[in-house]
């Protein structure tokens, strides 16, 4: 289960509520006033009086750093805790945020009876703070609940809200970069549509901390996506991994049971759909650029759907050739894999040519050095970007200014994102309902 962080002024109930919550819930309760004056070896007041508040939320800092990866807990925050965005985003990586909106004349009215170090020699000061701090409660909190009287009718309320927040389903996306991605807005729409209470979210995660990461996520997410450069990476860090994922030797989407991962890959079935937007891959002269996670998608997928011809070029021949097999051992398709200074050659002769490299994405800084093979390309031809941010990448530019017919990766990042909530959702959906949705919010947030 989630942490439950309790926020709110100084004064506000938060240990009391938060000491009620963990004995109802059965959880632990913590205080981090508690956690700091052990810290500091010295109470709040004397770290004040010594080394001022700035040393305090160092420290308080710290402690947030540190509560962030526990799990199950009831927290009782400082007031001014949330002052730092890291400590928001450190409480909320785990943890649900309860705001106590306690009107501060009943707060100041209780003043003297309390040890509040930085109200004690001015009560008034408490409406300032409320005033000051007030909207960054409500941004921060995923749970209002008004503390101004008596708690037994309320309490019960409070626990259940508390509750069915805490047992709520939460995804992300994993990569590096990934703040270019739009999954979130994807998913949480879909989410939304359905009336589902479930929240979505970015996390970047660097080769480095994937294992970490993995760990983390048996037990705090329902499931994630995973994009550039973890599709094959997360494969030895799953418990079970489906035949076609396995197959392809990448997974970009992994489904959360009883902290078990199951790791699946969608990008397939969103290659297809989006292909069959255009006028699918059948029968064509496909060139796929790139040996990723990525281009081993679009070559299961145009393999699926009998193109006449796949070329899979890399600066790597060895796993352009890996591909190969792979590809061979399943269907029966003419597939070659040929070295990345065959481009301009192969061109003269592809229908649909692919870019399955993070070439020319945000985020990412390299591009194509030459786009002089488009030159060879037939006039009816495709040029297919995975890419979709930005929507027209360089490559699209410079084959639209020829003539070229173009496309970039947004149908198949929708498509793909669909197929993974139905796995995330055990349910079949509509995914041509949904899909118009999706398009239509995905067009009204690039006009804002």
């Amino acid at each position: 289960m989630k942490n439950i962080v309790f926020i709110g002024l100084p004064g506000s109930g938060k240990s009391v509520l938060g000491k009620m919550t963990a004995s109802a819930l059965k959880m632990e309760f913590i205080d981090m006033d508690s956690l700091i004056e052990k810290k500091a070896g010295m109470t709040i007041s004397a770290v004040f009086e010594n080394f001022g508040e700035k040393y305090f939320r160092d420290i308080e800092s710290g402690v947030a750093s540190d509560l962030s990866l526990s799990f199950g807990k009831v927290i009782a925050s400082g007031g001014g805790t949330l002052l730092r965005e890291e400590n928001v985003k450190a409480l909320k990586k785990n943890g649900i945020l309860v705001f106590l909106d306690r009107n501060p004349n009943v707060i100041a009215a209780n003043i003297k009876h309390m040890k509040r170090p930085l109200l004690s020699n001015d009560p008034a000061k408490i409406f300032a703070l409320s005033q000051s701090r007030r909207n960054l409660y409500l941004d921060s909190a995923d749970l209002v609940f008004p503390n101004n009287g008596p708690l037994k009718e309320d309490f019960g309320k409070l626990i259940k809200k508390i509750s069915k927040i805490a047992e709520s389903r939460s995804f992300s996306v994993i990569g590096d970069p990934i703040s270019h991605s739009l999954s979130p807005l994807i998913h949480n729409t879909v989410f939304g549509v359905l009336n589902i209470f479930a929240n979505y979210r970015l996390c970047h995660v660097l080769s480095k901390n994937l294992k970490t990461f993995t760990q983390s996520a048996a037990y705090s997410l329902k499931g994630f996506n995973v994009t550039i450069p973890h599709k094959r990476d997360i494969l030895p860090l799953l418990d079970v991994v489906d035949e076609k994922a396995l197959l392809c030797g990448a997974v970009n989407t992994v489904v959360i049971k009883k902290s078990k991962l199951f790791g699946y890959n969608t990008d397939i079935l969103g290659l297809v759909n989006s292909l069959k937007n255009c006028e699918g891959a059948a029968q064509k002269n496909v060139i796929i650029f790139g040996t990723g996670g990525a281009a081993i998608g679009a070559a299961f997928a145009t393999a699926m759907e009998k193109a006449g011809k796949i070329t899979i070029l890399g600066r790597n021949i060895k796993s352009a050739d890996e591909i190969k097999t792979k590809i061979q051992s399943v269907y029966d398709a003419p597939v070659f894999a040929k070295d990345m200074q065959f481009l301009s050659e192969a061109a003269h002769e592809a229908d649909i040519f692919i870019n399955a490299t993070p070439l020319g994405m945000a985020g990412f800084a390299d591009d194509f050095t030459s786009f002089d093979f488009l030159k060879n390309l037939p006039k009816r031809a495709l040029v297919y970007d995975l890419v979709y941010n930005p929507a027209q990448t360089s490559l699209l530019k410079e084959a639209s200014a020829l003539g070229l017919n173009v496309k970039n990766g947004l149908d198949m990042l929708v498509y793909q994102a669909l197929a993974a909530d139905e796995l995330f959702l055990e349910t079949e959906l509509d995914i041509h309902f949904l899909y118009k949705v999706v398009k239509e919010t995905l067009s009204k947030n690039q006009n804002a």
